[in-house]
């Protein structure tokens, strides 16, 4: 008997205790956040390089001249 009362006490406290799903939640965001961040450098990522290099160029030979 006592062992059970341990048993239904620990289960409220498990179903109580919300940390273990909010450190969930927000392991999720991150990872969408993340996603996000390398989806949009790897579809910009060559377009600013090329944009760079242009610019470097420009800058070249307008110091060459």
């Amino acid at each position: 008997m006592r062992g059970a009362r341990m048993l239904e006490s620990l289960d409220r406290r498990l179903l109580r205790d919300e940390t273990a799903a909010t450190a969930t939640e927000y392991a999720v965001m991150l990872a969408l956040v993340l996603m996000v961040i390398l989806s949009t450098v790897s579809l910009f990522g060559q377009s600013v390089s090329n944009m760079f290099t242009n610019i470097q160029t420009e800058i070249a030979g307008s110091v060459q001249q």
